[in-house]
């Protein structure tokens, strides 16, 4: 897993919860500019990145504008060459807030970039309703034609004189994060509010030339005097108030096999409460109990579809897990871990696990504790390297079928 540091490091980050001694990618104080919204903001690696190698950062440089550059991997796969930078685009920013920052490749293969409305209070400047601008835009470019890229052919203004090219989508005010659903391919976008709320956008990803409204709507509020002339509004599907929250950061549709309740589900989180928030079918938000201090700045999606979480009050990275689960659940299954609770070690006993298994254990934070293959049910699994408390038992058999425990541990 590629964590993205603010500061300007990208490291890769190991299953055991290690990370190399060398970074994959370091931006220095020479390239970058640092501090409040200002940094290294984004990553993204090229849908062909195993054959060409090459990714794409999103920064401010050291006079505070937005930079899309691209860089190659060196001949160590876990370093990158620090020398191949090659700049794509750089947007000039008025102020050092609303940056914007995330960068996600399309299954069009196109490179989606969020820009946020330059900044201050407001938008003063209303960047994000001119067409003019590529400020509080989504921006859709082909990086595989042209120098230094191309537009793509069906962009909503591909040609056009006096719109911007390279917009795909107006009125966004901070967009902190965007993702698509590896499902269906809908795009999410969260959109940070000014004073009063905070919203979700999910659209078909086909869905081209939408206005999500800001600065004349806040979510689904109106905030300032706009146009009077008859234009079509993109509104969010859930919004929260700032007595919820005050700052919103987007994350991804569950799409994992571990956790059947998570199955299909929006997860995102709030910076000011510390807390998690899931938007279920029927676009309602419910919220986890506050993570104090956590401040989550962003969200992570692995191959298998689990989803990891950002802590920049502690530095700490945790993976999503369902709590919920309990031994009942695995009873259900005519399976049972014994004992339980354990000491030193546990047995499966099941009619519907069919052996070998894979058996993963993780605490309460997603960090993994334990990986094996077990060949049969008269095989324990030893716990005595373990600390006394709840952890989540995971078990994938020969056909591929999962179930899941909690396991005690005296």
């Amino acid at each position: 897993m590629f964590i993205v540091e603010q500061g300007g490091k990208i490291k890769i980050l190991n299953s055991d919860g290690t990370t190399n001694t060398t970074p994959y990618l370091t931006l220095t104080t020479s390239t970058i500019s640092t501090g409040g919204e200002r940094g290294l903001l984004g990553l993204a690696f090229h849908p062909n990145y195993d054959s060409n190698g090459y990714f794409y950062v999103n920064y401010t440089n050291t006079a505070g504008n937005t930079v899309i550059a691209r860089y190659s991997v060196s001949i160590d796969p876990n370093v990158a060459d620090s020398l191949s930078r090659t700049i794509l685009l750089t947007i000039n920013e008025p102020f050092a807030n609303h940056n914007g920052g995330c960068i996600e490749f399309g299954l069009d293969g196109y490179l989606y970039i969020g820009m946020g409305d330059g900044g201050s209070s407001g938008d003063p400047g209303k960047r994000a309703q001119n067409p003019n601008e590529l400020l509080g835009k989504m921006l859709r470019i082909d990086v595989d034609s042209d120098s230094p890229y191309g537009i793509p052919p069906t962009n909503p203004y591909a040609g056009s004189l006096t719109v911007r090219n390279e917009i795909w989508a107006i009125g966004l005010r901070n967009p902190w994060k965007f993702s698509f659903d590896s499902v269906n391919n809908n795009l999410w976008i969260a959109d940070v509010g000014q004073n009063q709320n905070e919203e979700i956008n999910k659209v078909s990803s086909t869905a081209s030339g939408l206005n999500y409204g800001w600065n004349c709507y806040e979510g689904n509020s109106v905030y300032s005097s706009c146009s009077t002339l008859p234009i079509t509004y993109t509104f969010p599907i859930a919004q929260y108030s700032h007595s919820s929250g005050c700052s919103i950061t987007g994350g991804y549709v569950y799409n994992g096999s571990l956790y059947p309740n998570f199955q299909g589900n929006y997860f995102f989180a709030d910076y000011c409460s510390s807390k998690i928030g899931i938007v279920n079918s029927l676009n309602e938000i419910n919220w986890s109990t506050a993570f104090t201090g956590s401040r989550f700045t962003s969200f992570g999606e692995d191959s298998n579809g689990e989803i990891y979480i950002a802590a920049s009050g502690n530095g700490t990275i945790y993976k999503i897990i369902d709590a919920s689960l309990s031994v009942d659940t695995f009873n259900k299954t005519n399976s049972k871990l014994y004992p339980n609770p354990a000491t030193n070690e546990f047995y499966i006993k099941s009619n519907s696990i069919h052996f070998p298994v894979l058996v993963t254990i993780s605490d309460s934070t997603g960090k993994l504790f334990l990986r094996e293959s077990l060949e049969s049910n008269v095989n324990p699994v030893s716990t005595t390297s373990f600390r006394s408390g709840i952890y989540f038992v995971t078990f994938k058999d020969k056909k591929g079928n999962y179930f899941n425990s909690k396991l005690i541990i005296k």
